[in-house]
């Protein structure tokens, strides 16, 4: 079952963000981070998830962007979120943020 999303909002202006607002009300959130993480281990590194009522150091594994629906699927289980009503915009500015994001092929992702 696939959760509705109301909106997506990209920031990059404390590391790099991208906040899905699930629900007709945005009730509630997923948040995909990542932070400059050189000098970090490699197996540290990533984009990490969070969400109002999940683990908070969940790791993006990886997604399925498709214009209808995006597959998210963290190293904790499978987000299915439809992203029909977001407007192309937002979801064109999300993509470009997911592929800053993802600048070194650390997350599989599939268009």
């Amino acid at each position: 079952m696939s959760q509705f999303v109301s909106s997506i909002a990209a920031d990059d202006s404390d590391g790099l963000s991208l906040e899905f607002a699930l629900g007709l009300y945005a009730s509630n959130r997923l948040l995909l981070t990542r932070h400059d993480d050189d000098a970090l281990p490699a197996d540290e590194r990533g984009i990490v998830m969070t969400s109002d009522d999940d683990d908070p150091n969940e790791r993006l594994l990886s997604v399925v962007w498709g214009s209808a629906c995006v597959v998210l699927l963290s190293s904790h289980k499978e987000y299915v979120l439809d992203v029909s009503h977001v407007g192309a915009g937002e979801l064109a500015a999300a993509w470009a943020m997911l592929t800053r994001m993802n600048h070194d092929a650390v997350v599989t992702v599939e268009e």
